[in-house]
């Protein structure tokens, strides 16, 4: 930006000290188009410092938002193996309680539904 200032500052000096009126209008022309991209580039700084501000936004939100998945992924995975756990032990405690009524029972026919059950 510093470079631009200058070379503004370089051509006003020379249209100043130039007698020709051709030349310094050529030379108001170069300032013209010399002011111009300063103020482009003036535009595109403060779009670049715009984008930055909501990437960082936006960056920030992703990263609540990992966090927040993380915690659910942990939250319901001790959920998920706390009911796994106990449906096992369901099972389990079913199982004992069919195998007792079937051994108490001494027909084939009970001993061959719990053959098919298992």
């Amino acid at each position: 930006m510093s470079a631009i200032k200058d070379i503004m500052d370089l051509v006003t000096q020379l249209r100043d000290s130039v007698q020709d009126r051709k030349f310094a209008a050529e030379i108001t022309q170069i300032q013209s188009l010399i002011s111009a991209v300063q103020q482009e580039n003036a535009t595109a700084i403060s779009e670049n410092l715009d984008f930055k501000a909501e990437n960082f936004k936006l960056m920030k939100k992703v990263e609540g938002l990992v966090s927040e998945v993380t915690r659910l992924k942990s939250e319901y995975s001790e959920e998920i193996s706390a009911k796994d756990e106990e449906i096992t032990y369901l099972k389990e405690k079913h199982r004992e309680e069919i195998t007792r009524f079937i051994q108490s029972q001494s027909s084939d026919k009970a001993q061959k539904a719990w053959k098919a059950f298992t």
